[in-house]
């Protein structure tokens, strides 16, 4: 289950989810999150779906705080 609070790892990218909302302009109201990178600070959204395919093709993974630190070290 993805939920605010939790960091992620997306390429060269570490992320923390922010926020998890509906996007009344999408279709049927699609599930959507808030995300801050931490090597740019720029939040962006990104759609339920595509953060459970990523999940399942290990483009993104997810980092428990121990891994988290180590991340954010890297990069």
């Amino acid at each position: 289950m993805i939920k605010s609070g939790q960091y992620y790892l997306m390429g060269d990218y570490l992320l923390e989810i922010l926020s998890r909302y509906r996007n009344r302009r999408a279709f049927e109201n699609e599930l959507y999150f808030k995300c801050k990178s931490f090597a740019t600070g720029s939040i962006f959204e990104i759609s339920e779906g595509t953060m459970k395919y990523m999940l399942n093709t290990k483009q993104l993974v997810r980092l428990n705080k121990e891994q988290t630190m180590v991340a954010m070290c890297l990069l």
